[in-house]
């Protein structure tokens, strides 16, 4: 009795094993990898090319400690980034300098109820 439950354990774990590899996996391959990257480089690229650029977000603690979304990446830091320089930032505004030496002020919007 002893050996057939062994075996039934040894079948259960081999089950159980060829089911896990037949799920996808959660990590991609590779070339998976630098296919989304260079997809989203060009989505960015696009973006930027049109002169459009969008504050998705603003969590400000202090004058030192802040994120912003613009497009949708998180900075954290005063300077220039790829495609512009964030030169000032509020708890409800961002003002940013272009390639072409435009400045844009950003805000987020409240809605007060």
């Amino acid at each position: 009795m002893r050996i057939i439950s062994k075996i039934g354990t040894l079948l259960i774990v081999a089950l159980s094993w060829s089911l896990a590899l037949a799920e996808p996996l959660l990590f991609m391959s590779d070339e998976e990898s630098k296919l989304v990257l260079r997809s989203a480089k060009k989505r960015k690229a696009e973006s930027h090319s049109n002169g459009t650029v969008k504050l998705s977000g603003i969590l400000y603690i202090d004058e030192d400690n802040w994120t912003v979304w613009i497009d949708g990446m998180p900075y954290s830091s005063i300077g220039q980034k790829d495609e512009f320089s964030i030169d000032e930032v509020t708890e409800d505004s961002v003002s940013l300098t272009m390639q072409d030496g435009s400045t844009i002020n950003m805000s987020v919007n409240h809605n007060d109820a």
